[in-house]
């Protein structure tokens, strides 16, 4: 599984997105629109599997059945 730090992110969109993750206040829809297709649907693969996550350590942890 990718970190967020292996997205070619802003330093700031990267902050927004631990930030979000780590305080489980992601919002109900994201606009991901910059970057190719794979790059896309990657990053949305990441958030939503941060979000589904058990695992109360590090999120995603690529694991658990819900990543």
């Amino acid at each position: 599984m990718k970190r967020l730090s292996d997205f070619d992110l802003t330093d700031t969109l990267r902050g927004e997105i631990d930030s979000s993750i780590s305080n489980r206040r992601v919002p109900h829809a994201l606009i991901i629109a910059s970057g190719d297709y794979q790059s896309r649907i990657d990053l949305a693969t990441y958030i939503s599997a941060a979000c589904l996550c058990m695992s109360e350590d590090v999120a995603p942890c690529g694991d658990c059945r819900s990543c």
